[in-house]
């Protein structure tokens, strides 16, 4: 019996999926509002602004703070 080729179930995949990984995160009440706000006074989507903020949040600790942490987190797993 030969199986049929039938398009995959659910959305079809955006170009750029493979760059981005789904994530489930418990956030504070507050800090969501703020991150819609600034996304809606930024005209950006949800998942633009979170990017634009832990990118900025990288820059701020800096890249031998942000490499060190890399490392200890490569050497647990």
């Amino acid at each position: 019996m030969e199986k049929e080729n039938k398009p995959s179930a659910g959305r079809p995949k955006k170009p750029d999926s493979d760059s981005y990984q789904r994530a489930t995160f418990i956030i504070n009440k507050e800090n969501l509002y703020k991150l819609k706000a600034i996304a809606y006074y930024e005209r950006l989507n949800e998942k633009q602004a979170i990017n634009t903020a832990l990118e900025t949040y990288f820059e701020c600790i800096g890249m031998d703070r942000l490499q060190e942490a890399l490392e200890m987190y490569a050497r647990k797993k």
